[in-house]
């Protein structure tokens, strides 16, 4: 009869960095998505709050319409706890002609990876459409 004392050990110490692996593999996309997510949540929330702003008659208040976008972008994303401290950029663009005016928001991001080792610090870019409310 074999002995079979210390194969548990050995088992755990094949398989334990295989294991550590996939864990750090499944935090690094966790947190990819997680900011995927925040970033489409507060795009979409500030390019519509910025589509309800009266752009004024020829536009003159198109100015207020883009500040509105950004601010709100940049807020909601900082409630979600993402700063962009220099890292995240926002644009808001009207484009188009009445009755189909719309404002194209972007915003782009530097993301690092919590853990780096399957994924490299990357820019996300998310980008909303949202037709302005006030057309003459």
């Amino acid at each position: 009869m074999r002995s079979t004392r210390g194969v548990a050990a050995l088992e755990f110490a094949i398989l334990f960095p295989v294991f550590m692996a996939v864990l750090i593999a499944i935090i690094d996309y966790g947190w990819l998505f997680y900011y995927r997510a925040a970033m489409d949540s507060a795009t979409n929330t500030g390019c519509r709050a910025g589509s309800l702003v009266d752009p004024g008659e020829f536009e003159s208040n198109i100015a207020d319409v883009q500040d509105r976008a950004k601010a709100v972008t940049s807020t909601t994303l900082s409630h979600l706890g993402i700063a962009c401290d220099g890292r995240c950029g926002v644009d808001a663009t009207p484009f188009g002609t009445n009755p189909g005016r719309s404002l194209q928001c972007t915003l782009n991001y530097d993301f690092d990876p919590l853990v780096g080792l399957y994924l490299a610090p990357l820019t996300m870019q998310s980008l909303q459409v949202s037709r302005l409310e006030y057309q003459r």
